[in-house]
């Protein structure tokens, strides 16, 4: 018969999921990907034509691109920080 688990049983902690270089990467992808489809979202009033709702498109889409941005350019900081 199996042991049960417990809580205090040790866990590998050594993913590569939880390095610092690879949550990184990951969320300068996210950005990229949500700076992408925002932008896409954005433009898409010059494809078709929405009339007086197209500010109601354009504005959350715009907040959007610019949080990509942002997720993107803090993400590329932290992964060119040096390690310690």
């Amino acid at each position: 018969m199996t042991e049960p688990l417990r809580d205090d049983d040790d866990h590998n902690d050594n993913d590569d999921d939880t390095e610092p270089r690879s949550t990184a990467r990951r969320a300068i992808v996210v950005g990229a990907i949500v700076f992408l489809a925002c932008a896409a979202l954005m433009l898409l009033p010059l494809v078709i034509p929405l009339g007086s709702i197209a500010k109601f498109v354009v504005a959350p889409a715009f907040v959007g691109a610019c949080a990509g941005l942002s997720i993107a350019a803090n993400a590329l900081i932290d992964r060119r920080r040096p390690r310690r």
